[in-house]
């Protein structure tokens, strides 16, 4: 894998498969890039186009997809799960995590998003006060 990672975040585009290529089309003109090829697919455009088999070609490479908002901001991620020992192991262990554990870690997350909020709120020139006390 050379690890190349596609970034469409301008243009609409549209994506497809074949032959162990992912194919993009821009307009009038049709790239190809080998699917074992790629380390990531950036997609931030909404006027990028894909099928189920698009999705599935990248999972079976152990290419991850990320979809973003229109701030090009991550909201969400396609990973592949029989490629990446590293991420099944992950999902495994978290799997396993007593219920104290879990609800213990489950505090911790949710106390860590709303101190951030609340320095959002205050860097905004808001208090965040009343935030961070919950």
């Amino acid at each position: 894998m050379i690890d190349r990672i596609l970034d469409i975040a301008s243009m609409p585009a549209r994506l497809s498969v074949g032959n162990s290529l992912l194919v993009v089309e821009v307009g009038n003109s049709k790239e190809t890039v080998p699917l074992n090829n790629l380390g990531a697919v950036v997609v931030s455009c909404p006027g990028v186009t894909y099928t189920q088999a698009v999705l599935a070609g990248l999972a079976g490479a152990g290419v991850p997809f990320i979809c973003c908002d229109a701030r090009h901001q991550p909201v969400g991620m396609l990973l592949p799960l029989t490629d990446n020992s590293v991420q099944a192991e992950r999902f495994r262990r978290q799997a396993d995590l007593t219920l104290p554990t879990r609800k213990r870690l489950w505090r911790q997350l949710v106390r860590a998003k709303v101190l951030a909020q609340a320095a959002a709120v205050r860097r905004l020139g808001g208090d965040g006060a009343r935030l961070a006390a919950l």
